[in-house]
């Protein structure tokens, strides 16, 4: 029982509105210091329960402690200035409704102790900061250790982080940043709508640290990591330095046994460029077929170029090469039917193969001629194949071809001539036979040299038209010298000696000092030829190869040799041997002493001439006439156009001879030989072709030729002038064994130069002796 100081009420109290408000007041309860309820119901929310119940509003001007929970139910809880501790216990806010916290400042809420939960356990937690700041939402760890995490529904939960134009920046002091997707896909996209909108993923800081782009992936058709652009016209760098970096820097590429591919779309192309520095692409290998192939694919008009700008002249600018001993290199055109070729250009250092020690060089064509050219520019650019080295090998140039020229040396120049030289012997053989010579007319062929000694073993056959030999003294070891080895039926053969006679302007010369065998007056003439007398021989070709002198008047003592020649109605012309002719020879084979030189003045008609067939003198085997012979001829024997203008004159000490056919002993004419057969039943006169004149005095033996039993006489006849009939007289008839004897008459000359002369027949014939007889006649004259 409580000991009250004024009043008690026992039972309940209930204070009414009075019926006068003014006199009676309201009902209310004023108490000056403290209320003190002691109820002991708690309250639950309804309204009839609870130690106080207020139905109207409550003011408290002091501090109100509330020692169990507050709750308001309906309304609105409107604190100024709250302050709520949780010495006591935790603060707890709940309910189906939500709670809106509206302040005008800045405002906190802190937990010292513990951790802080802000959930939304069924909907969207929303952190929304509203200043224009790139810091309006700030959410940091304020302990240095601490950190921050985000983290999503493990289902089908996210995280997203969506910025405005300000970005997204995320900055650690001195921490890792790791973003990882477990079991699922991970992007990071940058999508751009204009230019420089770029996605930088940087290790900045000049540290020894790495940037790390790394994949576990294992499928062998979707590639473990994978750098791509997703427009047609990206473009992919990767620099050191934008392709500036110094020093030690570098960009490695590791692949693993899957290999390094490199694919470009269609027309897209591959560089590799190094600045200033040594470049490798290295395969390192360790089993065979481990190839290392630079190849270009796809059959189009296009190149594999490996081309170098290095200029050092000691070192190669391109070298391809095998480090290995047993290494081998091959250059070619992979297909058997390939009709394509292998073409290597080199500069002014030339092309160069070497060997090591014991290793060889082999160049093979299958199927197709093959040149080796050395295009010169100037002199002593010369093509060298050589054997060095002081031991017994050698240069072997060889064919299997079947032709007769299966190895040809040849050049093309007219200069251009082949030396061999040896410090040993040169040696030529064949198992056929070995030719030293050329298909063009006039060209010489040289055998030794002025200071050198050539011997021929075995036989020598020369077959050529004209064989000359200059020397001082020639020497023949063999007994018999045989000539004209019969070439042809009817060949004669012999000795010909060249008479010295230059073209010249001085008249000098041995054949132009002989007799000349024509003269005459020049009808004109050029520097290549002159044209002769209407007198001259009409007969083509005629002068050739007779030499020709003005002997007086226009171009007086100009000696020239005639080339060819042409008679006729409209001239006879004489072609020389002109300064052309003489030119146009190499220097061996142009004719010592020299035969062309143009006529210097021009032949005219006061140009008096002489004429000279004797260029050669001979002595033959003159196989029409069998017999040797000394003659004279116009043309080099070797040129096919022998003929004898005349015989040459012979001395000498003793001359014995079986049989004499002479024209003339000391002066006179000798004795001339001939036969004449007679009709033996006939007195017919018959006309002696031999007899050498159609005048003269003539002392004539006749005698049978094998008929001894037929008539023999001696005559002595004359003739003074042609124009009269000749005198016989026989001086002795031994008459034949049947009544023959012979008769003579010379005729006075008529038309046929055969019929005027002397004459010889039966007088009488023989008596019963048919067919005829043949006599011998000798013919005596002064």
């Amino acid at each position: 029982m409580s000991n009250p100081l004024a009043t008690i009420f026992h039972g309940d109290v209930t204070l009414e509105q009075g019926s006068d408000v003014v006199n009676f007041g309201w009902g209310d309860l004023n108490v000056h210091r403290k209320v003190i309820v002691n109820g002991g119901e708690n309250s639950t929310g309804v309204n009839s329960v609870g130690s106080v119940l207020i139905s109207g509003g409550v003011k408290i001007d002091k501090n109100a402690h509330i020692h169990e929970n507050l709750y308001v139910l309906y309304g609105t809880s409107n604190l100024t200035v709250t302050n709520i501790s949780t010495a006591n216990g935790a603060t707890t806010i709940q309910g189906p409704n939500k709670v809106d916290i509206s302040v005008g400042a800045a405002s906190n809420f802190i937990t010292t102790g513990g951790n802080l939960l802000i959930e939304s356990t069924n909907n969207t937690l929303q952190l929304y900061g509203g200043e224009n700041n790139s810091s309006s939402v700030d959410i940091k760890a304020t302990h240095q250790d601490g950190g921050i995490r985000l983290l999503s529904g493990t289902v089908n939960g996210g995280i997203s982080l969506i910025s405005g134009e300000g970005g997204i920046y995320g900055t650690t002091s001195q921490g890792n940043i790791s973003l990882t997707a477990n079991n699922a896909n991970g992007s990071f996209i940058v999508n751009s709508n204009t230019g420089n909108q770029l996605l930088t993923i940087g290790l900045t800081g000049i540290q020894d640290s790495q940037l790390k782009i790394e994949s576990s992936g294992i499928n062998v058709n979707n590639s473990a990591l994978v750098i791509n652009t997703t427009n047609s016209n990206g473009n992919i760098v990767i620099s050191n330095y934008n392709g500036l970096g110094e020093g030690s820097s570098s960009i490695t590429q590791l692949a693993g046994a899957g290999g390094y591919t490199l694919l470009t779309n269609t027309s897209g192309p591959i560089s590799l460029t190094s600045q200033a520095a040594t470049s490798n692409y290295i395969v390192k290998s360790n089993n065979s077929n481990q190839h290392l192939t630079m190849s270009l694919q796809g059959a189009t008009d296009s190149s594999l170029i490996i081309e170098s700008e290095g200029n050092n002249i000691t070192k190669q600018a391109i070298q391809i090469r095998t480090v290995n001993e047993n290494g081998n290199i091959s250059i070619s055109n992979n297909t058997n039917g390939s009709t394509a070729k292998v073409d290597i250009f080199t500069g002014k250092g030339g092309f160069i193969v070497n060997t090591a020690t014991t290793g060889s060089t082999l160049i093979t064509t299958y199927g197709a001629s093959s040149t080796y050219t050395n295009s010169t520019l100037n002199d002593s650019e010369d093509l060298n194949i050589t054997v060095t080295g002081n031991t017994n090998s050698k240069v072997n140039i060889a064919s299997s071809g079947t032709g007769t020229e299966t190895i040809k040396l040849s050049t093309s120049h007219p200069s251009g001539g082949i030396s061999l030289a040896a410090q040993g012997k040169v040696q030529i053989e064949s198992a056929s036979e070995v030719r030293l010579a050329t298909n063009t007319l006039g060209i010489p062929v040289h055998i030794g040299t002025s200071n050198s000694m050539t011997t021929i073993y075995g036989d020598l056959n020369v077959k050529g038209i004209t064989t000359t030999i200059n020397s001082t003294v020639v020497t023949v070891d063999d007994n018999i010298t045989v000539v004209n080895n019969a070439p042809v039926a009817g060949s004669d053969g012999g000795l010909a000696i060249k008479r010295y006679q230059p073209a010249n302007n001085t008249g000098n010369g041995d054949v132009v000092q002989d007799t000349p065998e024509a003269t005459g007056f020049a009808q004109g003439g050029s520097a290549t030829y002159i044209r002769l007398a209407n007198t001259s021989n009409p007969t083509p070709d005629y002068y050739n190869g007779w030499w020709v002198k003005i002997k007086s008047g226009t171009g007086a003592n100009q000696v020239r040799r005639i080339k060819n020649y042409v008679g006729g109605m409209d001239g006879f012309y004489a072609n020389i041997y002109d300064t052309a002719d003489n030119d146009s020879l190499s220097i061996d084979s142009r004719p010592i002493p020299r035969e062309g030189l143009d006529f210097s003045t021009y032949p005219d008609t006061t140009s008096e001439y002489d004429l000279f067939p004797c260029g050669y003198v001979m002595m033959i085997w003159d196989e029409s006439e069998d017999e040797f012979a000394f003659v004279c001829n116009n043309e080099s024997p070797g040129s096919g156009n022998t003929n004898y203008p005349h015989y040459a004159d012979v001395r000498l000490n003793d001359l014995t001879a079986n049989n004499l056919q002479v024209s003339t002993i000391n002066g006179s004419q000798a004795d001339i030989t001939a036969n004449v057969t007679l009709d033996n039943n006939s007195t017919s006169p018959v006309s002696i072709p031999e007899f050498p004149t159609t005048y003269g005095i003539f002392l004539v033996y006749i005698k049978p030729l094998t008929e001894t039993p037929r008539a023999h006489a001696i005559f002595m006849i004359g003739k003074a002038d042609t124009g009269y009939s000749g005198t016989i007289v026989r001086l002795i008839s031994a008459k034949g064994n049947n009544g023959d004897q012979l008769d003579m008459q010379w005729p006075q000359d008529n038309s046929d130069p055969l019929l005027s002369k002397p004459q010889l027949f039966y007088r009488p014939y023989p008596n019963g002796i048919s067919g005829s007889t043949t006599y011998k006649v000798k013919i005596v004259t002064l």
